[in-house]
């Protein structure tokens, strides 16, 4: 069979991609994580096109005419809630356009999946899980039983046929991501310092329960080291100088993560690279050898400067052992990030603003002040549509912060967006931190990088919109 893997095109820079969905703050974009995984399980016994509609800055015409030319038996596509309305659109010009299978994939699609296939006349399918091979199931034709992980409707019935979401664990395999399928040259990301840049998962999901994340809901589980060396391998093989683990805690097994730390310090397998992890998993052994094998950059999710807050939202994270980590960061030569949240439901303006001091405080070369999101599938959704924050039926949000998806009793939703652009401008227009920004540039690409990623962010808080 012929299968497209498509990101489609969209009127803003949108990044959907392992369950969220958002504009880009600035102008980044990456590989999806997802259509790699997936180009690897289903290159395997198909022919298959890549078509990142997003990093290729496609309209939709120029979009509908590639998916024609190839003529493919089925499409499996990316969309997000951020997106929903136009990848809805898409989907149904595309499935009049081409007549073929469209399955989607993403976060708005998590919840209530049965529903939202009924909803979308361009789709024919739900994919839940993009690491497991229940793909391949139903690209072959299922006449009728359940595959797990996927929903579709019935051929003659035309009923939903549902498959459970598999809660992950232990260790998966899949065949090695198609990385030269992909527009290398057009992916960037924040925090690189050399391009091209590609993104690997060396595993899926989190082992840890916050509760405003869809990602405790996909269970854990990891790849085999040597799955990912082979990876490696190829990207090296490429010409690929960057990497962005998008594993949501890198280093939570630490004698693997050790292990592969050693084997990317070799000559052969040097790239230099960024990850999100924890305070409480990157020990100075880890953090050392993470430097050693060409770590540059490390984003910690703080969250909230309120033990409060954090307990109430499951972040059991010691904000201590947090800061010593970034200090034996600074003192490892690897630069740090930090995201938080503001306008979680509970939360008072004077819980957001000990969070903004805490961001002045700590030794941060980066912070992404975003505001509360209730996501598909999330407790923190159903939270938000108990307490009457959101209506049942809303789905497309976008986790930029471009807007408030909502109001809390606490915080109106223009409360929180100020508090958001007022972090901006404390963090980020400090001289002190600016001239820092500039004395530590490790490349000609970092500067363009921070030159152009920064004015997004210098343009949102003295502006209050987006670039």
């Amino acid at each position: 069979m012929r299968v497209l893997l498509l990101n489609p095109p969209g009127s803003h820079n949108y990044i959907r991609d392992y369950f969220c969905s958002k504009r880009s703050k600035s102008y980044y974009r990456s590989a999806p994580a997802a259509l790699l995984m997936l180009s690897g399980q289903v290159g395997i016994q198909h022919e298959i096109k890549v078509l990142d509609a997003i990093a290729e800055r496609l309209s939709v015409a120029e979009a509908l005419s590639i998916c024609a030319a190839f003529s493919p038996d089925a499409v499996i596509a990316l969309v997000g809630a951020a997106s929903w309305d136009e990848d809805r659109a898409f989907l149904l010009a595309l499935k009049q356009h081409i007549h073929t299978r469209v399955m989607g994939l993403g976060d708005v699609l998590l919840e209530e999946p049965a529903a939202r296939l009924l909803e979308t006349p361009g789709l024919d399918a739900v994919l839940l899980n993009f690491v497991c091979p229940d793909v391949l199931a139903w690209l072959a034709g299922p006449a009728g039983t359940v595959v797990p992980n996927v929903v579709y409707c019935h051929p003659q019935t035309g009923k939903p046929v549902v498959g459970a979401l598999t809660r992950m664990q232990g260790e998966f395999r899949v065949p090695c991501p198609r990385h030269d399928l992909f527009p290398l040259a057009q992916y960037r990301f924040p925090f690189s310092i050399a391009a091209p840049m590609s993104v690997v998962l060396t595993d899926y999901g989190c082992p840890y329960a916050c509760t405003f994340c869809v990602m405790p809901s996909l269970g854990f589980a990891a790849r085999p080291l040597e799955d990912v060396l082979e990876e490696l391998r190829a990207l090296k093989r490429l010409g690929v100088r960057e990497i962005f683990f998008i594993d949501q805690t890198f280093g939570v097994k630490a004698e693997r993560t050790l292990e592969l730390c050693r084997a990317m310090s070799a000559p052969g397998l040097r790239f230099s690279w960024s990850c999100f992890s924890r305070g409480d998993v990157t020990t100075p052994e880890l953090l050392r050898a993470m430097a050693q094998a060409g770590c540059h950059t490390i984003i910690y999710g703080v969250e909230s400067g309120s033990a409060a807050v954090l307990a109430a939202y499951k972040k059991n994270a010691e904000p201590s052992v947090l800061l010593g980590a970034l200090k034996e960061c600074r003192g490892a030569g690897i630069r740090t990030a930090a995201t938080f949240i503001l306008g979680l439901p509970g939360e008072t303006e004077a819980e957001a603003r000990q969070t903004i001091r805490l961001a002045l405080e700590w030794p941060l070369d980066f912070a992404a002040f975003n505001v509360a999101i209730p996501r598909a599938n999330t407790p923190l959704r159903a939270l938000a549509i108990k307490q009457g924050l959101i209506p049942q039926t809303t789905y497309g949000m976008d986790q930029s912060g471009v807007v408030s998806a909502m109001g809390t009793s606490e915080l109106k939703a223009e409360t929180i967006l100020n508090l958001r652009r007022e972090a901006n401008r404390c963090f980020y227009l400090r001289p002190g931190y600016l001239w820092r920004r500039l004395t530590t540039l490790r490349s000609w690409w970092d500067f363009k990088t921070q030159l152009i990623d920064g004015w997004g962010v210098v343009w949102d808080a003295l502006r209050g919109k987006r670039a």
